[in-house]
């Protein structure tokens, strides 16, 4: 999993350069089906942008358990950074988990004003940026080291 995050100040034009990035039909950017001169294309304009970028290592093999331990990481290292809004992509099957660890999660760090939202991904410019970035960190080397400049972090969960 990876979290993006970007000053609500700078929102507004992450959001526009993002959609700027989009061709035309296309209503999102999805790495996984880009070709690799657009891919690198996308990494060089998302360097650009003023943010960062932390990847969430499960351990645990079970994607339930690795996914709630992620967003459960995602809530603490907000809450630390005094973090307003979270924006999860929403996966149908996890949506009603994902709400029930968000609310645990933002109870336990005691962050009330955490507000969160499950999005599909056409909705909010700002996952394409995690979707970009996590499918680089898990290629190889080489797609690694092209976003390396976004990554803030990686932390194992």
């Amino acid at each position: 999993m990876a979290c993006t995050v970007v000053n609500p100040a700078d929102l507004a034009a992450t959001r526009r350069a993002l959609n700027d990035l989009r061709m035309k039909g296309q209503r999102r950017i999805h790495f996984t089906k880009e070709s690799d001169s657009r891919r690198r294309a996308i990494c060089s304009m998302l360097c650009t942008l003023d943010v960062e970028v932390t990847i969430y290592k499960a351990r645990d093999r079970d994607p339930r358990v690795a996914r709630a331990a992620a967003l459960a990481a995602v809530v603490a290292d907000l809450a630390a950074a005094n973090a307003t809004q979270l924006i999860i992509e929403r996966d149908d099957p996890a949506a009603a988990a994902d709400r029930a660890t968000l609310y645990r999660a933002v109870h336990d760090h005691g962050v009330p004003n955490l507000s969160y939202d499950l999005r599909r991904p056409h909705e909010e410019p700002g996952l394409w940026i995690s979707d970009a970035v996590a499918w680089c960190y898990t290629k190889d080397r080489q797609w690694r080291g092209r976003v390396q400049p976004l990554i803030k972090a990686v932390r194992e969960v």
